[in-house]
């Protein structure tokens, strides 16, 4: 759905100038594991990376010899990116990107979750860069599909599942 989404999404910015990030979440019952995708503009990120580091240039596609697109991408999602999960903030295992496109995905999951009674993120995604940035979170949890959003003025929101 997410990719979908931001396909469209994509479609669209050519005629009009849109921020967005796209997360989807699904979990894997046998890893008892939340796994996350997140699509993200590759120009914006870059923009947004290259104006917290103070560089005048950056390609994540080809990045310096000091830090990899890997490094720059998991510092800059884990200091955007706040979770919790039952109420108990959790530690986010970054596991790779990919850039498809407009867009840079981002593949992160959190292991050993059993259940889940709710799910709040705070998402500072490229918010203080652009003031219309809007950051989507998709999760399907026990065949329902739970939609969130967070922007500048509303980085937080939650979600409370019935089990």
């Amino acid at each position: 759905m997410g990719s979908i989404l931001f396909s469209m999404v994509v479609g669209l910015s050519l005629l009009h100038p849109i921020h967005v990030s796209v997360t989807d979440v699904e979990w894997d019952t046998d890893r008892k594991a939340l796994e996350f995708t997140s699509r993200i503009f590759l120009d914006d990120i870059e923009k947004h990376i290259r104006v917290q580091l103070d560089e005048p240039y950056l390609d994540l596609s080809n990045p310096s010899i000091e830090q990899s697109t890997d490094d720059l991408v998991k510092k800059y999602l884990l200091n955007n990116i706040t979770l919790l999960i039952n109420d108990k903030a959790e530690d986010i295992d970054y596991l790779g990107h990919e850039i498809e496109g407009e867009a840079v995905i981002l593949y992160f999951q959190v292991l050993r979750v059993k259940k889940l009674k709710s799910l709040s993120l705070k998402s500072t995604i490229l918010t203080d860069l652009y003031q219309d940035q809007v950051n989507m979170l998709h999760i399907k949890w026990n065949g329902e599909l739970r939609s969130m959003k967070m922007t500048a003025d509303e980085p937080s929101s939650s979600l409370n599942f019935s089990n």
